[in-house]
């Protein structure tokens, strides 16, 4: 169930700019894996997400751009959040927003970008 809550996620943020989509794929996969191996197999061999699934799955992690656009609209909301959505007294909310934040930001700068392991062409 959780797998498939996953696949629906993922599948709003096609729609959904700032909602991202690979992750909540990931996430699937990751819940199929143990639970359903049609469903996994299924998600893996999906001409559009089965990539970027693999790639991660492979350890050859995100393109570059994915981990850029990822970063950015993270620090975006961040931000809303912190100047506008939650109130200036709170401040223990605001904090725990920013260090989640962080390390966000930290996790996907340190995961390979696929382009590392692409083969030049020639």
């Amino acid at each position: 169930m959780l797998g498939l809550l996953f696949v629906v996620v993922g599948g709003v943020g096609v729609l959904l700019p700032g909602l991202p989509t690979t992750p909540f794929l990931v996430l699937a996969a990751s819940c199929f894996v143990r639970s359903s191996e049609r469903l996994y197999n299924r998600l893996l061999a999906n001409r559009v997400f089965g990539k970027p699934i693999r790639d991660f799955r492979e350890g050859r992690g995100v393109p570059r751009h994915i981990k850029t656009t990822s970063i950015g609209t993270m620090w975006c909301f961040v931000a809303f959040a912190l100047l506008f959505a939650i109130p200036s007294h709170l401040w223990i909310p605001k904090a725990i927003v920013l260090v989640t934040a962080v390390i966000g930001t930290l996790y996907l700068r340190s995961l390979p970008s696929t382009e590392d392991f692409e083969e030049p062409s020639q």
